[in-house]
């Protein structure tokens, strides 16, 4: 087993070699049936609406997203419904700052991690409520 991230997991873990997107039929039986057909649409467009692509460790955000479109995830995230922090410490790095940014502007975040670094660095960076 490898010790909890504190900043600079790349040293520990192996990043992808290539973007990877997020896509609405990776969560399976778990979304409602509604979103059916938004994820039938993904697949038809190659625009995905969970996450466009990844973020390499220590990597200048993406200037454009899986489907080739321009995008700046500062931009996106004014018009987003949430933000999904996954499998980060938001130790510094520059998408830290989208999570940041949500909160600042009342977006909700959900955080996927097996440590509680993300939202000890949430609670430091202000706008973190455990009840939100």
């Amino acid at each position: 087993d490898l010790p909890a991230r504190k900043g600079k997991s790349s040293h520990l873990w192996p990043g992808p070699e290539k973007s990877t997107p997020i896509t609405l039929a990776m969560f399976g039986d778990l979304l409602p049936a509604e979103l059916k057909t938004a994820s039938e649409r993904e697949v038809e467009t190659g625009k995905f609406s969970v996450k466009p692509g990844s973020v390499l460790f220590d990597s200048y955000l993406w200037t454009h997203n899986a489907a080739g479109q321009r995008c700046d995830a500062m931009d996106e995230v004014d018009n987003c419904d949430l933000v999904l922090v996954m499998g980060t410490s938001l130790s510094g790095l520059s998408i830290d700052n989208v999570a940041h940014k949500a909160g600042y502007l009342n977006k909700p975040r959900l955080v996927f991690d097996m440590t509680r670094a993300p939202i000890e660095s949430l609670e430091r960076n202000g706008k973190w409520s455990a009840e939100r």
